[in-house]
């Protein structure tokens, strides 16, 4: 095996296109009497990202928010709850009220919510110990003169319940007139680290998210707050399907949607590496030429890891050097946030010097993360090919870069997927998700960067559900194949490459 890691070439997936602008608002529909409009809400550990579309029509647009809040991109909402004893505020008025430095500040809440189901590992976060591991996870709250301890999957759910309200009126604002208006809220859950019960939780707590968004919108103190949404989840029972609003999807499912609605990308068989703040999912799949054939699933899998262990491994490595006194909660908040900063080169030098981040700290703490990559890679590809023994469809295997983690690692452009004693496929590309073609900002919203599609994809897909996925190799069940089975890579050399 190669022991550094190359420089590879990353260049956008949908290349020659870009998303089509003018030619169809929102308002066009503002005459309408009824509309139904299908939002996709993906929930992230740092940030928040909506996509909506107007049914029938296939052009998704995409909520840019417009908060200036640095080290959060315009198409995301900071997955943030803070309280300094007055309103317990959401997003990015709890972003701003964080970096006043004089509030209680929870961020990065889907892995406590994770966490509560028993499907999150290590805790780095500066909330922990917030009580305990699992279902009594709580975090305490300033309150008028007291505490109100909240659950996760209560705090979870309030916050959900902000985004689903804003992003409501958004939409509605953009659409304009009085039509009617059914909503439909899709969100994607990790369905890879969760039980059947599990899922179920987190279709609860949307549901949840959903009668309560209303009651998020007032600006009342954490108790009289929880009060109040607690009383509205007592007389809350799960609807029959038909009269479903909510509703919660893989987030592989939703992923590969995106990619495969596009009538720009690609058939053939693909590597999907979605690399967030707090997991990191590889999925192995092949779309057929035609968007009326099945895509098949080969092997999908989460790692209960992602960037927010980065900052983790590096605040370890600052504080090792400062003499390792460990800071309150407060403090080491503060560090991994201007780590976060530091590492988006969001920081000016002179803070990042402040800081203490020494050149290399980001390359070497890297490297562990990428070997791991690299692990999972080749233990997915294995499980694929002992079900799918087809050379001609794994040669031209190509590598599509998602999420936050994702955009780190096409910025650095290095190699992750290192050659293993002459074991084959290699990628052959590696590609940046960027706006499919049917997809582009709200009229009126934020110029789309480079790495908005990237971050996007999953509620791009929510927003409109791709082709048919067949059924006996959906991500849940590939899961269940024996991790530890020994597998017959092919070799170069036995697929008759030789050395070439």
């Amino acid at each position: 095996m190669k022991q550094a890691f190359g420089r590879i070439d990353v260049v956008d997936l949908f290349r020659g296109q870009s998303p089509r602008h003018g030619d169809l608002s929102p308002s066009d529909y503002a005459k309408e009497k009824r509309l139904t409009v299908l939002v996709g809400l993906d929930f992230g550990t740092c940030s928040t990202k909506v996509a909506f579309r107007i049914m029938p029509d296939d052009r998704v647009w995409v909520l840019t928010w417009g908060h200036g809040i640095i080290g959060y991109p315009e198409c995301g909402l900071p997955s943030t709850v803070a309280s300094d004893g007055g309103s317990l505020l959401f997003g990015a008025e709890a972003e701003r009220l964080a970096g006043s430095g004089k509030a209680v500040t929870v961020r990065s809440m889907k892995r406590c919510f994770l966490c509560s189901l028993g499907a999150a590992g290590e805790c780095s976060l500066p909330q922990k110990p917030c009580t305990q591991r699992g279902p009594a996870r709580a975090f305490a709250f300033p309150s008028g003169s007291g505490v109100q301890w909240i659950a996760a999957a209560e705090l979870v759910s309030l916050y959900m319940g902000h985004v689903i309200d804003t992003a409501t009126e958004h939409i509605r604002n953009a659409i304009g007139g009085r039509p009617k208006i059914t909503f439909i809220y899709n969100a994607a859950a990790p369905v890879a680290l969760l039980r059947d019960e599990d899922v179920q939780t987190f279709d609860r707590m949307l549901l949840g998210a959903y009668v309560v968004s209303g009651v998020t919108r007032e600006r009342g103190a954490a108790a009289s707050l929880v009060e109040q949404a607690r009383d509205v989840w007592r007389h809350t029972k799960m609807p029959p399907p038909e009269r479903k609003v909510t509703w919660c999807f893989g987030e592989e499912d939703a992923a590969l949607s995106s990619l495969a609605a596009d009538p720009g990308r690609e058939p053939g068989m693909y590597c999907m590496l979605d690399v967030g703040a707090g997991t990191t999912s590889l999925s192995f799949f092949f779309l057929p030429p035609s968007h009326d054939e099945s895509a098949s699933y080969f092997d999908s899998r989460t790692l209960d890891h992602g960037c927010d262990d980065l900052d983790g491994i590096l605040a370890e490595r600052i504080l090792t050097r400062k003499g390792g006194r460990k800071p309150s909660k407060r403090i080491y908040s503060r560090l991994l946030q201007s780590i976060r900063l530091a590492k988006q080169a969001a920081l000016p030098p002179a803070e990042r010097e402040r800081l203490g981040m020494r050149r290399g700290d980001l390359e070497r703490a890297t490297s562990t993360w990428l070997e791991r990559i690299d692990q999972e890679y080749w233990h997915g590809w294995g499980r694929g090919w002992a079900k799918y023994k087809r050379r001609e469809k794994w040669e031209e295997l190509r590598v599509v870069l998602v999420g936050g983690g994702g955009a780190l690692l096409a910025r650095r452009s290095r190699a992750f997927i290192l050659e293993r004693d002459g074991y084959w496929p290699m990628p052959q590309s590696y590609l940046r998700f960027n706006l499919p073609s049917y997809a582009a900002p709200e009229p009126g919203g934020t110029e789309h960067k480079t790495d908005d599609g990237m971050l996007m994809q999953v509620a791009i897909g929510l927003a409109r559900p791709g082709p048919d996925i067949v059924h006996f190799y959906r991500p849940h069940e590939v899961s269940d194949y024996p991790r530890a089975a020994t597998y017959e890579y092919p070799t170069r050399d036995a697929l008759g490459y030789g050395d070439k």
